[in-house]
């Protein structure tokens, strides 16, 4: 099984979405025009990484704009991301598949930024995605790696637990905070009334307001 090799995104999209998610430093937005179109990562899967890689500081120059961290996923690591995410989150009649959208991209941004959650979560998604490897979860037939997801996903405690738990909650995140996502909740944001008549009536009696106008 290979990452799929549909239009990759760009590192100026990732950050986006990343800060579109609310999990990143409110520096990130403004900054996004002027980040390089980089297409990450690359067929070197030992390629260094620094230890400790910058981030944006206190004070960044916001005249010349960059993203100061390298993406970190393997291509191996992510094969398995985009195999365990499609798992969690399959295709149906209305939703695409977690990687057809992107999301192991959103994970390779999330755990490649070095700020405190995302340092935590990167050792342990990849210590997690390692022991699936060393497990044969990239050879797996598609039903012996859902068997294999759900005795991880039903053991209630332990690292395998911890780690499912918490790339379950990396990968819904980007799921339900992308284009695709947002739509499928149904979400519209702020939307421009032509006039305010006050709250429905059923809101007003469980408030205690009378009928009418406030």
């Amino acid at each position: 099984m290979g990452h799929k090799q549909g239009r990759t995104l760009t590192r100026r999209e990732t950050l986006a979405w990343l800060a579109r998610a609310g999990l990143t430093l409110p520096l990130v937005p403004p900054m996004l025009s002027g980040c390089a179109d980089d297409p990450g990562q690359t067929e070197d899967v030992s390629r260094p990484v620094p230890e400790s890689p910058a981030g944006y500081g206190r004070d960044p120059d916001l005249l010349n704009p960059t993203v100061p961290w390298p993406l970190t996923m393997t291509r191996p690591q992510l094969d398995l991301t985009e195999k365990l995410g499609d798992l969690i989150l399959p295709p149906d009649w209305e939703s695409p598949a977690a990687s057809e959208i992107g999301v192991p991209e959103f994970i390779d941004e999330w755990i490649s930024a070095p700020y405190p959650v995302q340092t935590a979560d990167r050792a342990t998604i990849l210590d997690g995605l390692e022991r699936l490897a060393d497990a044969g979860f990239l050879q797996a037939s598609p039903a012996d790696a859902g068997r294999m997801v759900d005795a991880i996903a039903s053991g209630g405690h332990g690292g395998d637990y911890e780690f499912f738990k918490r790339f379950r909650y990396v990968a819904m995140t980007g799921y339900y905070s992308s284009d695709v996502g947002i739509r499928l909740l149904g979400f519209v944001g702020n939307v421009s009334l032509a006039r305010f008549d006050g709250p429905p009536p059923e809101i007003r009696r469980l408030i205690g307001l009378p009928p009418g106008k406030t």
